[in-house]
């Protein structure tokens, strides 16, 4: 029995690692949001322009990282409940 709670407890561990991440993630999304709309409200030279399409890509990677992380913390949901 304490070797199937000891995996618990691993996934639980995972679990909350899962989360972090996928907020952390959320948080560089909506401050890659914030610095494109604040830099494109002040200009719109070459500078602000390659600066916007990085943070574009930023968004991006994070959005796809958030759904790696995502279905990875599903798969170990499902674990979990079918015990092991």
């Amino acid at each position: 029995m304490s070797e199937q709670s000891g995996a618990a407890a691993g996934v639980a561990a995972s679990l909350q690692n899962c989360q972090t991440a996928m907020r952390l993630a959320t948080g560089i999304i909506l401050g890659a949001f914030v610095l494109i709309i604040g830099m494109t409200t002040f200009s719109t030279g070459p500078a602000v322009q390659f600066l916007g399409k990085a943070l574009y890509y930023v968004i991006v990677l994070s959005i796809l990282i958030s759904l790696g992380i995502w279905y990875y913390r599903s798969r170990l949901e499902k674990r979990l409940e079918n015990g092991g």
